[in-house]
């Protein structure tokens, strides 16, 4: 997710960030995402000191990974998401496919980039003008798939 909002931040030449509006929210890392962030080198550009700590005990690792062996494709941070979010009642934001999927059988609210940054249009955080930026940029990469694209393209002129 955050790689994602660095990639939009730097292929635009600074003209979207989201992080502002991210930092607004109670939003919290794991020891594994902290790693995370390190080996994507994001530690310039999150800050995390407004994120809160998080913290998993080996016993609930343990009895996480035995209820849901089926996650052991996810990566360890995207475990502890799982885990947490689960465990604090929290939503995920997330750009991975399978995260989100595993939310899903999981029964975790867990929101795609393009949903969350619908809700921040329709809360007045951001413009439409920016999310249209977003989505001729995710079409040009062919992050989504076109019909995806369409559609939260329909969602953005309903929104008045």
């Amino acid at each position: 997710f955050w790689n994602h909002i660095r990639f939009l931040y730097q292929e635009t030449n600074k003209k979207i960030d989201f992080r502002k509006i991210i930092y607004q929210y109670r939003w919290g890392i794991t020891k594994e995402i902290l790693k995370e962030i390190q080996n994507y080198q994001l530690n310039s550009f999150i800050d995390i000191n407004g994120a809160v700590k998080i913290t998993i005990s080996e016993n609930e690792w343990k009895t996480f990974t035995r209820k849901y062996s089926f996650l052991s494709d996810l990566d360890r941070a995207d475990q502890s998401l799982l885990l947490v979010a689960q465990r604090e009642k929290a939503v995920i934001l997330s750009d991975d496919g399978e995260l989100f999927l595993e939310s899903q059988a999981l029964k975790i609210d867990c929101l795609l980039l393009p949903l969350f940054l619908i809700q921040q249009i329709r809360m007045g955080m951001i413009s439409k003008k920016n999310f249209s930026q977003c989505l001729r940029f995710w079409e040009k990469r062919r992050s989504y798939a076109k019909k995806q694209i369409e559609k939260w393209k329909g969602i953005l002129t309903e929104i008045t």
